[in-house]
């Protein structure tokens, strides 16, 4: 029986796979026991690539060759700067994460803005192929 192709991509990842299914955060997060506050910070981390990807997407549909190719990604566009931005405010709102007190002074993690900083630079005429060779 030929391999699923999540079985080939779990293969190909190999440790790294085993290390991020197993780490604390991941174990926690599927067990609903995860502590608030290290959900608010990673969520806080995690919306701060919103901005920068939907600034990424912005310009891969303005560069898109045409129309046909322009609608899946704003379509696309239109899922993350809805629900999917709504999730975070929701989220934010239910673990009581104020904007001002705790997003606000909670610095970005250089990871995080290492990332941010690479979206924005192809979204300003950069090689998308680079932030594809960087991120894998």
């Amino acid at each position: 029986m030929p391999l699923r192709f999540t079985d080939v991509l779990r293969e190909a990842a190999g440790d790294q796979w085993n290390r991020v299914v197993t780490h604390k955060f991941t174990t926690d997060l599927a067990s609903g026991t995860i502590n608030r506050n290290v959900l608010k910070k990673y969520l806080i981390q995690d919306h701060r690539f919103l901005d920068a990807f939907v600034i990424l997407l912005g310009a891969l549909i303005s560069n898109a060759r045409c129309l046909e190719d322009r609608i899946p990604g704003c379509q696309f566009l239109a899922v993350i700067t809805g629900k999917e931005n709504t999730y975070f405010e929701r989220s934010f709102k239910e673990l009581g994460c104020d904007v001002v007190t705790e997003r606000n002074a909670i610095p970005t993690a250089p990871c995080a803005s290492g990332f941010i900083e690479l979206m924005k630079t192809v979204a300003r005429g950069g090689n998308l192929g680079y932030v594809i060779m960087r991120t894998t």
